[in-house]
């Protein structure tokens, strides 16, 4: 998706996306596909504190664990 929106050929889990060209109305693309796509309810500003895919995904992991416990769904 990173790579599409940025129309590089490549993009790495720890490639910052702003390094890469990235800018905020690129941004707000990669924002709509992560809706669209993965139904992902993901806050722009999250895209800006979070501009690796590692970072994001490490994010997203954390927040779905946190909303699973809170809804007495995972044990961990």
């Amino acid at each position: 998706m990173w790579s599409d929106v940025l129309g590089v050929d490549r993009v790495g889990v720890r490639d910052n996306f702003f390094d890469l060209g990235g800018h905020s109305l690129l941004l707000i693309r990669v924002h709509a596909r992560l809706k669209q796509e993965l139904d992902a309810d993901v806050a722009v500003v999250d895209l800006f504190r979070y501009p690796t895919i590692e970072s994001m995904a490490a994010w997203l992991e954390r927040r779905h664990r946190g909303i699973a416990l809170a809804a007495g769904g995972v044990n961990s």
